[in-house]
């Protein structure tokens, strides 16, 4: 395999995350629809989406209207995207909060790192208990 076969050209690509919470504004949980929906939403236009977690994070955040600490439960979703789709972003998050009742999203950016997509190939050589072996000899050892 050519390594011009597997290049493809390098594009910048921004990991965001944004919270998605679990429960409503009268604290009943929304239907499992809804993060169906929200992750179809992802792969339709941002071509995809991780969680960062494998249950809701618990957190909290001062209500600026009343002043008080307010505890909730929200999924992190991660998505990387080109910066000019994080317009096209903001624009879906500010209408998920309206479908959902919600006054607001919290989305972050974390700019300056460096995103790459590493095509998958065999190992020419694996590290094995101090030696390196080609798969040809891995399958001797079998």
């Amino acid at each position: 395999m050519s390594d011009e076969s597997t290049k493809k050209e390098d594009v910048e690509v921004l990991v965001v995350q944004f919270l998605v919470p679990v429960y409503d504004r009268d604290a009943k949980p929304y239907r499992r629809s809804v993060q169906k929906q929200i992750r179809r939403d992802l792969e339709d236009h941002f071509d995809g989406w991780s969680l960062a977690a494998d249950k809701p994070l618990p957190g909290a955040w001062r209500n600026p209207a009343s002043g008080e600490v307010e505890y909730d439960d929200s999924w992190r979703y991660e998505i990387g995207i080109a910066p000019d789709r994080l317009d096209a972003l903001d624009a879906y998050l500010g209408e998920l909060a309206h479908r959902l009742g919600q006054e607001a999203l919290w989305r972050v950016v974390y700019a300056g790192g460096e995103g790459k997509v590493i095509v998958a190939r065999p190992p020419e050589r694996q590290h094995t208990a101090g030696f390196w072996l080609t798969i040809e000899e891995q399958v001797l050892h079998l």
